[in-house]
């Protein structure tokens, strides 16, 4: 893995256009993307094909919770577009994760299961009666997902490193809400930093905001590179 792999760049735009004039402004220093719910809602299946032709490599976070059956057809279709990743909820059970992973057997998609979102903590959870931590909730869904045919999960950086330990290095972990530690708070809960997300063990993490509201992106990303390189080298040393 380098740095470049690490990085996901979040195209939260709502067009094809704002989207790859956000890519145009950073240059070609980016390899992976994430196309979210406003851009392939607005665009469809077209988009990713777009960014796939520009050699982009594309993580589709469609976020499916829905009875097998429906998850699977979907996903069936979702394998024919031909996103690097896509994800689906783990709290949609065991049967929904392994209808999804049957959908993309044989595609060149592989499935991601998302276990505790980020804007999420002990306290909203109890709320929706999950007992426990977070970070607990965390850990037996991602041995859920991996159990049932994932490739990975989509975790907070701050349960990284014990999804690692206990479903091994293969094993994907993808992080999002990552920032710096200059950046103001938003609505994440359970945010991490590029540093200690690597050092967890994550394989990709998502870049948003950090980049997204910043005047120059194309020097942004660069030092967020810069960043993630060292932190590489860190986990290796």
């Amino acid at each position: 893995m380098n740095e470049r792999d690490l990085l996901v760049v979040a195209l939260d735009v709502g067009y094809r256009d704002d989207a790859l004039r956000y890519l145009d402004r950073i240059g070609e220093q980016v390899a992976w993307v994430k196309v979210g719910h406003e851009l392939f809602y607005a665009e469809g299946p077209a988009v990713v094909r777009d960014l796939k032709a520009r050699g982009l490599k594309v993580f589709l976070d469609a976020k499916l919770h829905d009875i097998p059956t429906t998850v699977k057809r979907a996903l069936f279709s979702v394998g024919n577009v031909g996103p690097d990743l896509v994800n689906v909820h783990a709290l949609g059970g065991r049967a929904m994760i392994e209808a999804a992973a049957e959908a993309l057997r044989g595609s060149p998609t592989s499935l991601l299961a998302v276990t505790i979102l980020t804007s999420q903590d002990d306290a909203s959870l109890r709320e929706v009666g999950i007992q426990g931590t977070a970070a607990e909730a965390a850990l037996r869904l991602a041995h859920l997902a991996h159990e049932a045919g994932a490739q990975g999960v989509v975790a907070s950086g701050r349960d990284a490193a014990a999804i690692r330990e206990r479903e091994g290095r293969d094993f994907r972990i993808l992080v999002p809400g990552v920032r710096s530690r200059a950046d103001a708070p938003d609505d994440q809960r359970r945010p991490t930093t590029i540093r200690d997300a690597v050092l967890s063990g994550a394989h990709h993490l998502v870049i948003g905001r950090t980049l997204s509201t910043h005047d120059r992106p194309r020097e942004r990303f660069a030092e967020l590179l810069r960043e993630a390189e060292d932190a590489l080298h860190a986990a290796k040393g």
